[in-house]
């Protein structure tokens, strides 16, 4: 009699219990990875539009030291701080500074390994008047107003 009395007070977690958590962690996951994914993207175009906006006091210094817009297209330049000393490097993005005896740009392209490759910003660009655009056609790409 015993025996029966103790199969029925059991205490433990059936295979049902066990697969309906499983389904409801799952579900979570498939809606969380994705927006995950994406606030990642936009933190690190955020990080690059502020890297944008060192480099361009960076160059205004040059022109008012030297006189003329600097063109630097070697990124290895700007990571090592031979240009740039106090401009932060970014693991997503190369930076490009493209100068003229009257104007520049400042470009942010997008690195083909890292998470931003299929960001719908793609390439970031500053202009003189602190106006940001993108090399891309996307609607998605939400960037800072004027």
């Amino acid at each position: 009699m015993r025996q029966r009395q103790s199969r029925r007070f059991q205490h433990g977690v059936t295979l049902i219990e066990i697969l309906i958590v499983l389904a409801i962690i799952a579900t979570l996951a498939a809606v969380v990875v994705p927006h995950f994914h994406q606030y990642q993207q936009t933190q690190a175009r955020k990080a690059a539009i502020g890297r944008l906006v060192q480099l361009q006091a960076w160059v205004e210094t040059q022109v008012i030291t030297k006189a003329y817009y600097p063109s630097v297209s070697h990124s290895e330049l700007l990571e090592q701080g031979l240009v740039c000393a106090d401009c932060q490097v970014s693991s997503d993005y190369q930076f490009s500074i493209k100068g003229s005896k009257t104007s520049y740009r400042i470009i942010a392209h997008p690195l083909a390994d890292s998470r931003q490759h299929d960001d719908p910003c793609n390439r970031l660009v500053l202009h003189p008047n602190g106006v940001i655009t993108s090399m891309s056609a996307e609607t998605s790409c939400s960037l800072p107003s004027e």
